[in-house]
C-alpha cells in the first residue's frame, strides 16, 4: 500500500515518536487491518470445521471458546 514504505522507516535507526505514530496511522488508515480480520475469520472458521471431529467433551468446547474469542478480540 501507499504507506508500506513509511512504515518501513519507521524501523529504521534513529527512530522517533513522530516517524512512529505516522507509521501507526499509515497502517490504520491502509486496508490491511480489516484484511487480517477477515483472514482471521476464515481461519477460525476452519478450526471450529476442524474441532467437530473430536467427541463433545469439555476440551473440545474450551477450544471452540479459545477460536472464538482470538477471532473476535479487536484490540
Amino acid at each position: 500500500g501507499g504507506g508500506e514504505p513509511l512504515v518501513r522507516a519507521a524501523w529504521e535507526r534513529p527512530i522517533s515518536a513522530d516517524r512512529v505514530n505516522e507509521a501507526v496511522e499509515a497502517i490504520r488508515s491502509s486496508p490491511a487491518i480489516a484484511a487480517s480480520f477477515d483472514q482471521a475469520r476464515q481461519l477460525g472458521q476452519k478450526a471450529r470445521q476442524c474441532l467437530e471431529c473430536l467427541p463433545a467433551i469439555p476440551a473440545q468446547q474450551a477450544l471452540e471458546e479459545l477460536v472464538d474469542y482470538v477471532v473476535q478480540r479487536q484490540n
